[in-house]
């Protein structure tokens, strides 16, 4: 039995994280390392680690980090006591599905050209517990390339990726990213080898407070350096990097308010992916019931992208 090791960096999720180790722990599979790096939590995350530790000394690896680390260099330092065959990508405040493990070890045996593979998740309402949306938007919307990667800004629910360690690049997350090194990570990966999509939502990813609040000007930022990197070290993607900033400045006219900005980013995706859509988009940015009538374009965008 291959052995998989569970990476789980958690940060204050003194409310989450027994929920999430308990829904490891109960999974049907049996050669299972946890490895859970708190990153100096301020409040009782590191007790909760401490507890689990000490009642599954067999499973759990306890990492506690004397200062304040960051996501990234955190991550590495989880990744670094992996030792399973296999490695699946968590955080500590996300709830595994039962058989997720050792369906996708299956998935992954029976794949032997993938560097790794994902799967659908649930977005739930971590207040009421409600089903808000499933990742999964249809086969045209699967990633199985490293220029997926790039064009589709990353896997969605990063959280269901179980990676061949050997898949691994040397660096692992790269640290002078904070915001996007997992997407990076995905890209850099799926040059070793395929991207492969298994069947079914197999984890739940908790949408609540500020886990979405991400500072979007310094992630935006940090995904157009990316590119940049991508360009510049893999200069056969310098293309498919072009499409992936058109996607960026697309996503971003979504996000604007004002006509006027809408009509800049739009203008800057066409000059770099001169897709129609785009045109109906600028097109749309002026009619008198402006709001509504973008709205439905973007939708209409999202549907056949």
């Amino acid at each position: 039995m291959k052995k998989v090791s569970v990476m789980v960096p958690a940060y204050n999720a003194e409310k989450f994280l027994a929920e999430a180790l308990d829904s490891i722990l109960t999974q049907d599979y049996e050669n299972l390392q946890v490895v859970v790096a708190d990153d100096a939590s301020t409040d009782s995350t590191a007790s909760i680690l401490r507890d689990y530790s000490h009642r599954f000394p067999e499973k759990i690896v306890a990492i506690y980090n004397a200062r304040n680390l960051g996501i990234t260099k955190n991550c590495n330092l989880a990744l670094s006591r992996c030792d399973g065959d296999y490695i699946a990508l968590f955080a500590g405040d996300d709830i595994m599905l039962p058989g997720k493990i050792k369906r996708q070890v299956d998935y992954m045996e029976h794949h032997a050209g993938l560097a790794f593979s994902y799967h659908a998740v649930e977005v739930f309402q971590s207040e009421t517990g409600e089903r808000l949306s499933i990742t999964d938007q249809g086969r045209s919307a699967r990633i199985s390339t490293a220029a997926d990667v790039i064009t589709h800004m990353g896997i969605p629910g990063p959280m269901s990726i179980m990676l061949r360690r050997s898949s691994l690049p040397e660096g692992m997350f790269n640290e002078g990213l904070s915001y996007v090194s997992d997407w990076l990570l995905q890209f850099e990966m799926a040059l070793r080898g395929g991207i492969g999509f298994m069947e079914g939502a197999w984890c739940r990813y908790r949408k609540y407070g500020t886990n979405n609040g991400k500072d979007l000007s310094s992630y935006e930022n940090e995904f157009l350096a990316a590119l940049d990197y991508i360009s510049a070290q893999y200069p056969e993607f310098d293309r498919v990097c072009e499409l992936g900033r058109s996607r960026y400045f697309i996503g971003r006219s979504f996000r604007e308010q004002l006509s006027k900005d809408k009509r800049r980013f739009i203008l800057q995706a066409y000059q770099l992916n001169s897709k129609k859509i785009y045109l109906v988009l600028w097109a749309a940015t002026f009619l008198p019931f402006s709001a509504r009538g973008f709205e439905v374009v973007k939708h209409l965008y999202k549907k056949i992208r």
